[in-house]
């Protein structure tokens, strides 16, 4: 090729490029008409979407409920247990003032029978173990000494 082919060309640092403010695509845009499975799409994802809504707004719904409902049980519970301890603590309070009282008696006797329970009637169940003959045992020295029935005094 030779220069005389270029002549009659101008040069580009010569000549200013028009530019065009707009951008015209080379391929024609595709036509507005949608078919019947981009309508199909686009209503399921919207179907999908407004079910994820709903969706998270009752999973929210039911957390809430469910943090609530556990404040609620820890709260009762709280009350219970200080309830429970209360009682508790008063009634060990008592069983110590009565031990207290009964180490002061001079009868040992009476302290044991206070252990057993002398009106209760033989056990039903036969695996139990039969205390019956023991209670009457402790009923009878309870009544009269060892020391009144040997003659000899026992030390406690």
């Amino acid at each position: 090729m030779s220069d005389s082919e270029f002549i009659d060309m101008p040069d580009a640092e010569d000549e200013e490029v028009e530019t065009t403010e707009a951008y015209e695509p080379m391929m024609p845009e595709p036509e507005a008409a949608e078919d019947a499975l981009t309508v199909f799409n686009r209503e399921w994802n919207e179907k999908l979407e407004e079910k994820k809504r709903s969706e998270d707004a009752a999973e929210e719904a039911a957390r809430a409920e469910a943090a609530e409902e556990l404040a609620n049980y820890l709260a009762q519970r709280e009350t219970r247990m200080n309830a429970k301890k209360e009682v508790n603590r008063s009634e060990e309070q008592v069983l110590l003032e009565q031990l207290e009282s009964d180490l002061d008696g001079a009868n040992v006797w009476d302290r044991v029978t206070k252990l057993i329970e002398a009106g209760v009637d033989a056990p039903d169940d036969l695996e139990k173990a039969d205390t019956s003959r023991m209670r009457k045992l402790f009923i009878q020295l309870k009544n009269e000494p060892l020391e009144a029935s040997r003659g000899a005094p026992v030390e406690a």
